[in-house]
């Protein structure tokens, strides 16, 4: 969705809300200010879309492919959070609305508290989560293909 509201702008709606969100959002593609922004919204669009697609496909069938799915998953999502808030964070967060005085006004509580830190936190704690346990499975199903190579 980023990457088609955010960047694309397909619905006027949306993309105005995401600008209100982001100031990077209502930057053309190819500006500077943006380009961290657009590249992460690019990426869940053109690559993160289709292997979700795939994860999706490889849960149903209980394809082997399904915890390196997963796991890259989480970790390009997890990338594409500290990206995007790095990027603020070491600039200053100039393109946040961020609530530094705790008003907790419904447009903070709607824009910052809700959008920006309670789903950064999400889109950091569940990749978090379930790409350890894929990464663990991972390993365990490499530690069984070692053990009977050799035997």
């Amino acid at each position: 969705m980023d990457g088609c509201v955010g960047v694309f702008k397909t619905n006027r709606l949306f993309a105005q809300n995401y600008a209100k969100l982001d100031k990077r959002y209502g930057d053309v593609l190819g500006t500077f200010n943006g380009s961290a922004v657009h590249v992460v919204s690019l990426m869940e669009l053109f690559v993160k879309g289709p292997i979700c697609v795939l994860l999706y496909w490889a849960y149903v069938t209980r394809h082997p492919s399904r915890d390196a799915l997963e796991f890259f998953t989480c970790v390009t999502q997890a990338y594409g959070t500290v990206v995007y808030l790095g990027q603020e964070a070491i600039s200053g967060a100039i393109n946040l609305e961020v609530d530094y005085q705790l008003s907790f006004s419904p447009y903070h509580l709607l824009y910052f508290w809700f959008a920006i830190f309670f789903g950064c936190v999400l889109y950091l704690i569940v990749p978090s989560i379930l790409g350890w346990k894929s990464y663990l499975r991972l390993v365990k199903s490499t530690q069984f293909y070692a053990a009977n190579a050799k035997a």
